[in-house]
């Protein structure tokens, strides 16, 4: 039993320095966004709360095979985005 203890304690430390790491990447990730599109960063966080949420959903497909809302910024449709993200934030879909 001590074996089987001592490698889950492994995992869970291979696990939380994994979460450290992805963490710490998504603020990287979001400190350039904020450089290079404050308002879109703005956008996110007013509409989400927390920039992490934030990043999660601009990678996000919707149901029924759309582009995610990176695809659109990839695609040069950044006014949609922002679009979404204030009716997000207003609770206004249509």
């Amino acid at each position: 039993m001590a074996v089987l203890d001592a490698e889950i304690a492994a995992i869970v430390r291979m696990l939380t320095a994994a979460g450290r790491r992805h963490e710490e990447t998504h603020q990287q990730i979001f400190v350039e966004l904020q450089r290079v599109d404050p308002e879109l960063a703005t956008a996110l966080v007013r509409a989400f709360g927390d920039c992490r949420v934030g990043l999660r959903w601009l990678v996000q497909k919707p149901l029924g095979g759309e582009e995610s809302p990176c695809d659109q910024l990839h695609n040069g449709k950044r006014e949609e985005v922002l679009d979404q993200l204030t009716r997000i934030d207003y609770g206004v879909y249509f």
